[in-house]
């Protein structure tokens, strides 16, 4: 595969990357003047909401990772896909289009299209619970600029987050207004990516104070066209997979008393992209069907030349409308109510003329149009206590009810485009899904020493699932494909326990060990056979749901009067009745389809050797693979799970220094290493291995009190890499889905 590298060469790689930051920085003088330390990476305490309420990250008694947004706007980060490398143990599954991806932490990834990571925008949860509505596919990608931090959970987190987070949760904390003081910024990039084209991009927002100290209301907005690097080989249209986001954030902070805060908040948020983000390459190399030979990535036309006859597009739309009110009761009780109404919607046309070819007049061109669309209300409420006493304490509940719409239709259509109504559809299916839940829990927390705590938790949660659909065309109902075939799965319900128990010793304020036990679980759904089969001993309606328990040791500490800050832990993973598809005589249905476990460690460093110089970097070796499968599942036990790295790795400097007045110059950079990935278990057919790659990214510039320019390159050493198997179906001309070229931009930034 071209790109490909190994260990030596990323090292290599990286001692180059770092050589020319540091050979850029240390002759200007840094050593002889009093540098400042860099923002962002001063000694102030990084607060996040882990454990739904606020408190320092150093101690917190469980794996997590945090990127501030500052970091992310200094790093020029865009997306998901920019700084989820920074953190151990963390990945992403892509589908061809930015939009569609999950989030993999620990190797908890499964075959299904539902999520293994939470999903949390500040207090509410966003998408699917289900294994019917995609929930996986949709996570959400906000921009940067709206975000106050990212908080990366690891491990299982049913017992305060719920059902759907057995391998951890993405949390978005985005920026609340300021009741003080009044803000205004902006800021402009424009980028050009190696053979392609050039992008650009547009944000602002202001904080305005209504009422001081009690009302204030902070609007963001951004533009951004993320330039296209891929060209269709049978038209020679250029940069196909151009990108354009757009999006307005709103949130209103009114806090009529001391005791009293109520917030508002609303996110809309829109990405459409042309074309699929795949390379065309020959596909008996690919999928290893060459007797003999081992598989190999050879495109079909050039290393940037995708392969399609009908123009391909992907739009997908974010929407959470939120209110969190807190209310101080006294006698240190807290009350908080998060309530919260989202869409996550998806429309996708893809390119499926070489599967159905035959089965269309001549001439015409099949489509493939993919709809999926999840409208969900939630609702908790929570009562924590707020004192110093040795017992800490907080109980809650939660309702969630869920509606999805799945369509999928593969259509002839006409040279024209438009429709060709005079043949028959060779699919097309409508599919309706509902989910409700409703949950109690609790955690508890008593000091056996004022040194020493233990934290036991529970959540019972309890959840109903119904799907409806129709199918008709050629594969939806062979029999008569003009008519809609409609069905009705039984509703599933079942209930299912979550626990926790943590132990956490602090000796100081400068060191801290914990040890956890915890249980996840993604909630089964009905099943039906067809109507006359037999079932099978043992077949019921609806297949049950995964349970995970995450055991777990880590540490934390602050030395060298906090120049040198670590974190680290060790972990073991065993995961149950992980849900797939599944063989019952003749006909196949979901079901819970096997076992898998997962076992490593993470290690975050970050060291300020002297003012001005800030390294932070973090390892991770995840060793994720299945234990158990259905003989019909088609699973390799002892194979990795899809997209799991056993490796990543990170490294991040910085270096500013005084030039003048209040300006300061500044050089960093951004290293990440990922191994080995496959497309799907390991050992499966059509599974393929995505080999390992690093990127290098670096920038420099100048910043003051109200102005940065900075000058940036990302995957500095061009490597092509496969990140993803963007192949539309087994038999169609398989796609290699790439990381971004070396891209190379300018920022300007204002703060007022």
């Amino acid at each position: 595969m071209a790109g490909k590298t190994n260990g030596t060469a990323s090292i290599r790689r990286a001692a180059l990357a770092g050589a020319g930051l540091f050979a850029f920085a240390l002759p200007q003088g840094a050593f002889a003047q009093e540098a400042k330390p860099a923002a962002g990476h001063d000694d102030n305490t990084i607060i996040v909401t882990a454990n739904k309420r606020a408190e320092a990250l150093t101690s917190v008694a469980m794996a997590i990772s945090v990127e501030t947004g500052e970091k992310l706007d200094r790093q020029n980060a865009n997306g998901l896909m920019d700084y989820l490398g920074n953190m151990p143990n963390v990945s992403m599954q892509t589908f061809g289009s930015p939009g569609l991806a999950k989030v993999v932490i620990r190797g908890i990834n499964s075959v299904t299209f539902n999520a293994t990571t939470g999903t949390y925008i500040d207090d509410v949860p966003f998408g699917s619970s289900t294994l019917f509505a995609g929930g996986a596919l949709l996570t959400p990608d906000l921009d940067p600029s709206i975000l106050e931090r990212v908080e990366v959970l690891k491990g299982p987190q049913g017992t305060l987050y719920g059902a759907s987070a057995p391998g951890g949760v993405l949390k978005f904390v985005t920026k609340a207004p300021d009741t003080r003081e009044f803000s205004f910024g902006a800021k402009q990039e424009v980028s050009s990516v190696r053979h392609g084209e050039t992008g650009f991009s547009l944000r602002a927002n202001v904080n305005l104070p209504i009422a001081a100290d009690r009302l204030a209301l902070r609007v963001s907005g951004f533009y951004r066209r993320d330039p296209g690097y891929l060209d269709n080989a049978v038209d020679g249209e250029k940069d196909v997979n151009r990108v354009v986001s757009k999006g307005l954030n709103a949130s209103l902070l009114w806090t009529p008393t001391e005791n009293l805060s109520i917030r508002l908040g609303g996110i809309i948020q829109q990405l459409n992209s042309e074309g699929i983000n795949g390379v065309a390459v020959d596909q008996a190399a690919f999928f290893g069907f060459i007797p003999d030979e081992p598989r190999a990535i050879i495109p079909t036309y050039g290393r940037y030349d995708s392969e399609f006859t009908t123009p391909e597009w992907n739009h997908t739309r974010t929407q959470v409308g939120s209110a969190t009110i807190t209310y101080d009761l006294g006698s240190d009780i807290s009350l908080v109510s998060a309530t919260s109404y989202s869409v996550a919607r998806n429309r996708k046309r893809a390119d499926y003329t070489p599967d159905y070819v035959d089965l269309v007049p001549p001439g015409d061109r099949v489509q493939f149009l993919y709809g999926l669309e999840t409208k969900k209300f939630t609702q908790e409420l929570r009562l924590s206590s707020t004192g110093d006493g040795p017992l800490q304490w907080l109980v809650g509940g939660f309702y969630t009810k869920e509606k999805s719409e799945f369509i999928s239709i593969f259509q002839p259509i006409l040279p024209s485009d438009a429709f060709d109504t005079s043949t028959l559809r060779v699919y097309d299916g409508n599919e309706h899904s509902r989910y409700r839940e409703y949950a109690v829990f609790g955690n508890l927390t008593y000091y056996l020493t004022p040194e020493l705590d233990m934290t036991v938790g529970l959540r019972y949660a309890h959840n109903k699932t119904s799907l409806r659909g129709r199918d008709l065309g050629l594969i939806g109902n062979p029999d008569d494909p003009t008519v809609p075939l409609a069905y009705t799965l039984p509703t599933s319900s079942e209930g299912v326990v979550s626990y926790l128990a943590n132990l956490r010793w602090q000796p100081s304020d400068k060191l801290m060990f914990y040890a956890r036990a915890a249980s996840g679980y993604r909630p089964g759904g009905p099943r039906t056979l067809p109507e006359g089969v037999p079932a099978p001993p043992g077949f019921t309606n609806q297949f049950g749901s995964e349970t995970l328990w995450n055991y777990e040791v880590g540490a934390r500490a602050s030395l060298l009067d906090n120049r040198l800050t670590l974190s680290g832990a060790l972990y073991y993973i065993d995961w149950k009745n992980i849900q797939g598809f599944v063989a019952f005589g003749a006909f196949g249905a979901f079901g819970n389809a096997g076992d898998a476990e997962s076992k490593g460690f993470e290690l975050e460093v970050t060291a300020r050797p002297f003012d001005g110089l800030s390294i932070a970097g973090g390892v991770g070796y995840s060793d994720a693979t299945l234990t158990r499968s259905d003989p019909t599942f088609g699973g390799t036990v002892g194979g990795a799970l899809p997209f799991a790295p056993k490796w990543t790795f990170s490294i991040n400097p910085e270096y500013e220094w005084n030039v003048g007045g209040d300006w300061r110059a500044f050089v960093g950079g951004n290293i990440q290493y990922q191994s080995r990935r496959w497309s799907n278990i390991e050992g499966v057919f059509l599974s393929v291995p995505l080999e390992a790659y690093e990127t290098v990214d670096v920038h420099l510039g100048l910043r003051s009190d109200k102005f940065d320019i900075t000058l940036f390159a990302k995957n500095l050493f061009d490597v092509y890499a496969g990140v993803a198997d963007n192949s539309t179906m087994f038999f169609a001309p398989a796609k290699l889905g790439i990381n971004t070229p070396r891209t190379i931009g300018v920022s300007f930034s204002q703060r007022f």
